[in-house]
């Protein structure tokens, strides 16, 4: 991400890879910016508006300060993902962790090499969103990273509980605000 100031107004870019966002309060600078940016790299492909989609998370600027973002789609990728493994989630939770995540006494038998491959790849997802999107989720994901190379029944069992948390959180978006340099609202 780069600020800088245009016209008395901030103008944000953020890229990743060649995916690139851009934003100003007039839409002239942005087509203006782009413009620019094209005369070094060639044309790039272009939507505008209020609602966007950017490295797989949904932004709508709603006009009135506020930003509704979520990850939505990207949640129930990683859901069916897991259940196409034969992996079916039943019911929902209302926490991504139970008490007892740092415990792996009980259960500690290894998953098989298959097992272990379905739990580092439906890890690594929810890791992704939770740094952008998900904040609640980092806790429970950042144990269960912990245990990627050392994977056992009962790590399955707290993947499968922030499975279902995620299977219960899948339609809710995040609304953010903020009307002051130093002060934000969730």
């Amino acid at each position: 991400m780069a600020n800088k100031t245009i016209d008395g107004h901030q103008y944000t870019i953020g890229w990743y890879v060649d995916d690139t966002m851009t934003a100003h309060k007039d839409p002239n600078v942005v087509k203006a910016e782009i413009a620019h940016i094209e005369e070094h790299f060639g044309e790039m492909s272009k939507s505008h508006g209020a609602k966007q989609r950017f490295l797989g998370i949904n932004i709508e600027f709603l006009g009135d300060g506020t930003v509704m973002i979520d990850t939505n789609n990207y949640f129930r990728e990683v859901i069916e993902d897991f259940e196409r493994e034969g992996h079916v989630i039943v019911g929902t939770n209302v926490t991504p962790a139970a008490p007892n995540m740092f415990y792996t006494i009980r259960k500690n038998t290894p998953l098989s090499a298959k097992l272990t491959n379905v739990f580092r790849s439906t890890v690594a997802k929810p890791l992704w969103a939770s740094q952008r999107s998900r904040l609640d989720l980092s806790f429970a994901v950042t144990v269960l990273c912990s245990r990627l190379n050392r994977a056992t029944e009962g790590d399955w069992e707290k993947l499968w509980r922030l499975l279902g948390y995620i299977k219960g959180i899948v339609h809710m978006k995040r609304k953010l605000s903020a009307f002051n340099l130093h002060t934000m609202y969730t």
